[in-house]
C-alpha cells in the first residue's frame, strides 16, 4: 500500500512544547522529510552546526540528516513552531525545481508564512476525493514558492545593507515577527524604536528600507488577516471580532475592512459560508 503525502498526526500548527522539550534523532522515524517554521527562538542543528533560530526561520529536513532542535537556552517561553511531513516522492522533485536548500535556515521574517498552507492542507486531508492528491500537491508547491520568494528577498536585502545596518537587522526582524503575533495591541513607534536603541526617525527609515512598509501598515494587515480568519472560522459577532482584533470603533473596523478587502465584513462572513 503506498504512502499517503502527509499524514493527519504529523502536521500541525502552532505547537508549544514544554522547555526541556527536544528532538534528537538520527533520522525521521516516519520516513518523510520534516518542514518547519519557528514562531520563536529555537536552537536547531543545521548543515552549519547547532544555530539559533529566530522567528520567521524555516528549515527542510532532508530525510537522513539529524535531526535536533529544542527551545533556545535562557529563554523563558518554550520553543513554538509549525510543521508538517511530506512524503519525499512529492516533496524532492518540488524542491529540486525551486532550488530549495535542505537543512539550511531559511530566514522569511514571517512566523505564521507557513500557517494558512497547512490549515488548507488539514483541510484537503478531509475532503478525500478524486481531485484531492492533486490539490494537496498544488497547496504544498505554493506553500515552498511563498517561502522561497520571501529567503530570497531576505538574502537579497542583506546584500545592500551597510555593516550598521546588518547589525541591526535580526533585531528588526524579531521585533516585526512579535508585532505581528500581537497584532492585536496597539502600538508605538517611539516605544519599539527604544526596544533597539534608536530615535524615531531612524527607527523609521530602517524599518521602511528593511520591509518595504511600515508597523502600522503591516499591523493593520495583520489584524485584517485574523478578521478574515475568524469571519470564516467562527460564530462571534462582527463587533466582537472587530474588538478581538484589536479595534474598539465597529464603524471603523467596518470601512477598513470595506476598503481594505472590497466587501464589507458580514458580505465576507456570507461568502465563506456559502463555500
Amino acid at each position: 500500500m503506498n504512502k499517503k503525502i502527509l499524514q493527519p498526526h504529523l502536521i500541525d500548527i502552532n505547537t508549544s512544547h514544554s522547555l526541556d522539550f527536544k528532538i534528537d534523532r538520527d533520522k525521521d522515524p516516519h520516513g518523510y522529510n520534516l518542514i518547519m517554521c519557528f514562531r520563536t527562538p529555537a536552537v536547531i542543528l543545521t548543515n552549519a552546526g547547532v544555530e539559533t533560530a529566530r522567528p520567521g526561520d524555516c528549515i527542510i529536513h532532508s530525510l537522513d540528516f539529524r535531526q535536533y532542535h529544542g527551545s533556545a537556552p535562557g529563554t523563558a517561553e518554550s520553543f513554538r513552531n509549525d510543521w508538517l511531513h511530506v512524503l519525499p516522492e512529492t516533496l524532492i522533485p518540488l524542491i529540486n525545481a525551486l532550488q530549495l536548500p535542505w537543512d539550511t535556515l531559511l530566514s522569511t521574517g514571517q512566523p505564521e508564512i507557513l500557517t494558512p498552507y497547512i490549515k488548507r492542507l488539514k483541510e484537503e486531508m478531509t475532503v478525500n476525493d478524486n481531485f484531492s492528491e492533486r490539490a494537496i500537491i498544488n497547496q504544498i508547491d505554493d506553500m515552498l514558492l511563498t517561502t522561497a520568494r520571501s529567503y530570497r528577498k531576505m538574502l537579497m536585502l542583506r546584500d545592500e545593507l551597510t555593516a550598521a545596518e546588518r547589525r541591526y537587522f535580526p533585531d528588526f526582524v524579531a521585533l516585526r515577527a512579535n508585532m505581528l503575533e500581537d497584532c492585536r495591541n496597539n502600538i508605538i513607534i517611539k516605544t519599539l524604536a527604544a526596544r533597539v536603541n534608536l530615535s524615531q526617525e531612524r527607527f523609521a527609515a530602517l524599518y521602511r528600507k528593511f520591509f518595504n512598509s511600515t508597523p502600522h501598515a503591516e499591523l493593520i494587515d495583520a489584524r485584517l488577516v485574523l478578521a478574515r480568519r475568524m469571519l470564516q472560522n467562527t460564530f462571534m459577532e462582527i463587533k466582537e471580532i472587530s474588538a478581538a482584533c484589536g479595534w474598539e470603533d465597529i464603524h471603523y473596523f467596518s470601512r477598513l475592512f470595506k476598503k481594505k478587502i472590497g466587501i464589507s465584513p458580514s458580505q465576507y462572513r456570507h461568502q465563506a459560508l456559502r463555500k
